[in-house]
């Protein structure tokens, strides 16, 4: 998704496609960075809930790296008007002292389409503007639906979910009942990597069982035999590393495997399933999810290096390049387990 909103309006329409939910009680920052002449593109948005503004000295240390251009803040709530008048205060101090450098600031009492939105806060070049334009001052959001990035993400057949809980929902762990024994996983493992009568002897072998396993549960026959396979691929940094490259050259077809896997396990296997499937929505409609996943990875097992090193490059701009890092990462691991492979289109 490549769309630069360029309005108070648009903005307000594209952040479900951002977030790949409907904010309540937040306060979207916005930021944009100055390509060519009076051209624009979309950079880092971040989103803070009303009551954590406390935490908006970190948003304005993390854009004094990024140093963007404009600076926009978005405000969702449905409070009184004696609250969004003390918000207008806090918006105009922090601007003022360069807590974070707003050059406007819009509220809105819910991301709907037709509903009003009004300026609080204006910087001097934004005053002028809005006198010019109609719409820097106050409006109505569009269509949403039709309309900027979520409008592309409509179209491509992905929904905005109603609240950031909903996201979360998808990537919980299954009830207790439904999980799978580890002692069925780590047998399966022994069964794919330690029994000599049925251990793989090279890389490619390790990879075309991995598929065989994907297209079973993306088929629905045999899932939780299949799924216990992919699992057992997720038990071992070893075997991880192997398929990586297979992830992310197929992430359509993998990552609802992965998903599955992750609500079914726990500890190293479910961090694992959730740091692929992190990487494989990266650059997709469904990147607007990865921060819930990635906090999920976490929640799983803190000190969980992968997911460490994907948040890490993520949250500075560097997706693109940890992708590349960890496919060669797993080309290297297949050339020490055994053959060197090529593995675009083993699903």
């Amino acid at each position: 998704m490549t769309s630069t909103p360029h309005s108070p309006s648009e903005m307000f329409a594209s952040i479900p496609g951002i977030f790949g939910f409907y904010p309540e009680e937040s306060i979207v920052v916005l930021t944009l960075m100055h390509t060519k002449e009076s051209c624009y593109q979309l950079g880092p948005v971040m989103r803070l809930d009303l009551k954590d503004l406390r935490y908006l000295s970190d948003i304005g240390d993390t854009l004094s790296a990024i140093e963007p251009d404009l600076v926009f803040g978005l405000i969702i709530s449905g409070q009184k008007p004696e609250a969004i008048e003390d918000l207008r205060g806090l918006i105009e101090f922090v601007a003022d002292c360069e807590i974070v450098p707003f050059d406007a600031c819009w509220y809105t009492s819910a991301i709907e389409s037709g509903g009003k939105y009004d300026a609080i806060w204006l910087n001097e070049a934004m005053t002028e503007a809005a006198l010019e334009y109609q719409s820097w001052r106050k409006g109505r959001i569009p269509l949403i639906a039709n309309t900027g990035i979520t409008g592309e993400m409509i179209h491509a057949g992905h929904l905005p979910e109603l609240s950031r809980k909903d996201i979360e929902k998808h990537y919980a762990q299954a009830e207790e009942s439904e999980q799978w024994d580890e002692y069925l996983i780590t047998e399966r493992y022994a069964e794919l990597f330690d029994d000599p009568s049925t251990s793989f002897r090279s890389a490619q072998e390790c990879i075309d069982a991995f598929s065989q396993a994907v297209e079973l549960m993306r088929t629905e026959k045999l899932i939780t035999d299949a799924a216990l396979t992919v699992a057992a691929f997720l038990k071992n940094k070893m075997s991880r590393d192997i398929i990586i490259e297979c992830c992310v050259h197929n992430a359509n077809t993998v990552k609802e495997a992965l998903c599955y896997v992750s609500r079914h396990t726990k500890g190293f296997v479910r961090a694992n399933a959730l740091a692929l499937y992190a990487l494989c929505i990266v650059d997709s409609p469904w990147g607007n999810h990865i921060t819930c996943v990635l906090q999920a990875a976490h929640n799983t097992l803190p000190f969980h290096h992968l997911t460490a090193l994907v948040a890490e490059a993520y949250y500075r701009g560097l997706s693109g390049s940890i992708v590349d890092l960890v496919v060669s990462g797993s080309q290297e691991a297949q050339k020490h387990f055994g053959e060197a492979t090529n593995v675009k289109s083993a699903v």
